[in-house]
C-alpha cells in the first residue's frame, strides 16, 4: 500500500498549513478566553418527585433551549434572540447570568441583543469570576442562578466597569451561553415560594 500525504483536499493545505491554521485559531480564542476549572452538579426533578422526598427546591427550571450554526453575525444574533424566553416578570426583577466566552465580537452581539430585550435587567458575566468552563459553563450558571433565586440575593457587579447594580432582588433568572466556536443557549429559572414543593 502506498502512503498518502495528509492534506486538506479542498485547499491543498498540507499538515504544516493545517497545524498553523489550528494554532492561529486557538491563539485568537486564547487571547480573549480565560479558561476556568469548573464543575457543577444539578438535580433536575419533577415537583412531585421532589415533594415525595421532602426536598427543598432552589428554583424552578422553566425552559432550556439551544442551537448551533455557522458564525455569521446577523444569523447568530437572530438565533440567540430566538432562544431567549418571552414575557415573564418585569426586567428589573430578572437577573441575567451571561455565559459568553468573552470573545469581543460575540460579547458585543450578546450585549446588543440583551440590551434590546431586557433593557433594565442587570447582567452578570460569571466567567469573570469562574473563567470559561466549556461544557460545564451552563450548568455552573444554572447553579449560580438557582442559589441567588433561593436566597433572594442581589448579586453585586462582577465587573464594575461594565455591569450596573441591581435595583431589586431577582424573581427570575436567565442563563445565557455563547460558545467560543459555535452553539448558543438560554435557560430560564424562576424563584419558588416556600422552597418546599
Amino acid at each position: 500500500m502506498k502512503a498518502k500525504a495528509i492534506s486538506n483536499r479542498k485547499s491543498g493545505v498540507g499538515p504544516i498549513g493545517l497545524a498553523a491554521r489550528w494554532f492561529l485559531s486557538l491563539a485568537f480564542v486564547l487571547v480573549a478566553l480565560i479558561v476556568g476549572s469548573v464543575g457543577a452538579f444539578l438535580i433536575l426533578e419533577s415537583a412531585e418527585h421532589a415533594a415525595a422526598r421532602s426536598a427543598l427546591a432552589y428554583a424552578r427550571l422553566v425552559s432550556a433551549s439551544g442551537d448551533r450554526g455557522k458564525r455569521d453575525a446577523e444569523r447568530t444574533a437572530a438565533r440567540f434572540e430566538a432562544l431567549l424566553p418571552q414575557g415573564g416578570s418585569a426586567s428589573d426583577e430578572t437577573l441575567i447570568l451571561s455565559g459568553a466566552a468573552g470573545i469581543k465580537p460575540l460579547l458585543d452581539m450578546e450585549r446588543s441583543v440583551l440590551n434590546k430585550r431586557f433593557p433594565d435587567a442587570p447582567v452578570r458575566a460569571y466567567g469573570t469570576m469562574l473563567g470559561h468552563a466549556f461544557e460545564a459553563q451552563v450548568p455552573a450558571g444554572v447553579a449560580l442562578a438557582a442559589g441567588a433565586l433561593s436566597r433572594g440575593a442581589v448579586i453585586p457587579p462582577f465587573d464594575f466597569g461594565e455591569e450596573r447594580p441591581a435595583s431589586a432582588a431577582p424573581r427570575r433568572a436567565i442563563v445565557t451561553a455563547i460558545g467560543h466556536l459555535h452553539a448558543e443557549g438560554a435557560c430560564e429559572l424562576e424563584a419558588v415560594d416556600g422552597r418546599r414543593l
